[in-house]
């Protein structure tokens, strides 16, 4: 720790941390300040919110279980927002949404089922309980604990209401989505074509040979600097003047005019 701070223990580090990553992800209302202290700064004062810590098998555990829901998490994500907000951390206009593994469903379950208008969203190879990922894996029992049941019979009505491939229309953030390996991307291509079938701006990347939890350099940097390139487009209309880039964003400034001269109107 720099000299002149108090040592905090590891749960308000994280609480910190996810403050400054939050808040990070989406536009600030104003450029940030660069100066240099001119004296010690006091501990700073916890948010008003606390973090809710736990591994990711805890998650997929506690989704199974039906403790950890898609409408809760919403509900954080929301509640988070909100709070990010009153403290004039944030543009709540431009709140970018990203979803890794078993949090993509969570994540493509807030972009179909919320009314909250997100600006920019990046998946990267998760699942999303619809019906292309049910019938790849020849069912299963989480798809049909989230969705009530079978996608015939009497849960057809459940799964058109829940799943959130019946429900793309409603997606009105630009979606970046990440395929790992061939198989996800037969596994990623409900959301992303749904997306292209109605004119909405998306776009699959495909990393042939990674592992699901990256490891590669390269691979590593294709991904996440392309979701950073991806958010600070859509939020903050920023393009990187790295020639390298050039194509890559091209091919967003057209997503882009093509949305913008779009004429559809989109329930919500």
């Amino acid at each position: 720790m720099p000299t002149g701070h108090d040592a905090i223990d590891r749960r308000a580090f994280l609480r910190y941390g996810t403050l400054a990553a939050a808040a990070a992800a989406v536009d600030r209302r104003a450029p940030a300040r660069l100066t240099a202290p001119t004296a010690p700064r006091p501990p700073i004062a916890p948010a008003p919110f606390d973090l809710a810590e736990a591994t990711v098998a805890e998650l997929q555990q506690g989704m199974r279980s039906g403790r950890y829901t898609a409408r809760g998490l919403c509900e954080q994500y929301l509640s988070r927002i909100d709070a990010l907000d009153q403290r004039g951390l944030i543009d709540r206009t431009k709140v970018g949404l990203q979803g890794f593994s078993r949090t993509c469903f969570a994540a493509l379950y807030f972009l179909t089922h919320s009314s909250y208008a997100i600006a920019a969203a990046d998946l990267s190879d998760g699942v999303d309980y619809s019906y292309l990922q049910y019938l790849m894996f020849r069912g299963g029992a989480d798809d049909e604990s989230m969705n009530g049941g079978r996608p015939w019979g009497p849960a057809h009505a459940q799964w058109l209401e829940r799943a959130p491939g019946f429900r793309l229309d409603r997606v009105t953030a630009p979606l970046r989505i990440t395929a790992i390996g061939s198989a996800s991307v037969l596994q990623e291509w409900e959301p992303y074509a749904g997306m292209l079938a109605q004119g909405k701006p998306a776009e699959l990347v495909y990393i042939p040979e990674g592992s699901h939890v990256l490891v590669k350099p390269w691979e590593r940097l294709t991904s996440q600097q392309g979701t950073v390139d991806w958010d600070r487009f859509w939020l903050q209309g920023y393009e990187d003047p790295d020639p390298a880039k050039a194509d890559q964003f091209a091919r967003w400034r057209k997503l882009r005019a093509e949305r913008d001269s779009s004429t559809t109107s989109i329930p919500r």
